[in-house]
């Protein structure tokens, strides 16, 4: 049994997940598959922008910053957290 993940159509045919986000259009329903996941879309214009969007997540250096970026929201500092070296000697 192959390892790889499928998208299983209403008709029996399977499509790969693998790979970059892209648009495709199944059976008249439109769809942006990749990276292992299947994101279903009302129309051609969502999918094309779902897509946009999700391969914009996708760059690695992006998604660093915006998660150091984030810290601040989950910790922010506070003076108590300000040492100075006399209080670390």
């Amino acid at each position: 049994m192959p390892n790889r993940p499928f998208f299983v159509q209403r008709n029996g045919d399977c499509v790969p997940l693998e790979g970059e986000w892209r648009v495709e259009c199944l059976e008249g329903d439109w769809y942006v598959l990749g990276h292992h996941s299947v994101v279903p879309c009302p129309t051609e214009h969502a999918a094309r922008a779902t897509c946009a969007d999700l391969s914009s997540r996708n760059d690695a250096n992006r998604l660093a910053i915006e998660a150091i970026e984030g810290l601040s929201l989950v910790f922010p500092a506070r003076d108590s957290d300000v040492f100075s070296e006399a209080d670390l000697g």
